[in-house]
Parts: C-alpha cells; sequence; structure tokens
C-alpha cells in the first residue's frame, strides 16, 4: 500500500464539525494532550490513523509551544517513532 500526505490537516475542532468525534471525546483528548498522558490510536486499514494521529501532533505542537524535531512521511510535520520534539524553552520530550 502506498500512502500519500493528505492536502491538508484536521483538528480536533473539525472532527466535532464533521460529526465524526463528540465534544466530550475531543475534550478528553485535549486533556490528555495537557496531561502528557499517552494516547494510543489503533484501527484497522484505512480508518484515518495517520489523519487523527496528525490532529493529536498539532495539539501538542499547539499546547507545548513545541517543535517537531523531524519530518516523517505520512505524517506531516509528525515527529514520531522516537524523534523528539523540542518545547520553545529547548527542553526535549520524547
Amino acid at each position: 500500500m502506498v500512502q500519500f500526505p493528505g492536502s491538508r490537516s484536521f483538528t480536533f475542532d473539525d472532527y466535532v464539525t464533521a460529526g465524526i468525534m463528540q465534544p466530550g471525546q475531543r475534550l478528553a483528548l485535549m486533556q490528555a494532550v495537557r496531561d502528557r498522558s499517552n494516547i494510543l490510536i489503533c484501527g484497522g486499514t484505512t480508518p484515518g490513523k495517520t489523519t487523527l494521529t496528525n490532529a493529536v501532533i498539532d495539539q501538542i505542537v499547539t499546547t507545548h509551544s513545541a517543535t517537531p524535531a523531524g519530518d516523517h512521511r505520512g505524517y506531516g510535520r509528525a515527529a514520531m517513532h522516537g524523534d523528539e520534539l523540542r518545547s520553545a524553552s529547548g527542553d526535549r520530550h520524547r
């Protein structure tokens, strides 16, 4: 399977507006990002795991003023698979 990067990234608000996610689910994910909790995203082929992962990463970048230290094909601005996120103060996060 060949995976192509999407033409745009979606936010948690986009998911709620589209009816894919309930407002309570959005709040739970935003709280998990704020608390730096682990978030497991899983599913079968083509359910939107990469798109949701990008939304989570964008929320991390926004919430924690982090900048992805790497870019991986299929994950837009994502810093995944062991790469680091760096906060505005230079702190490193795995």
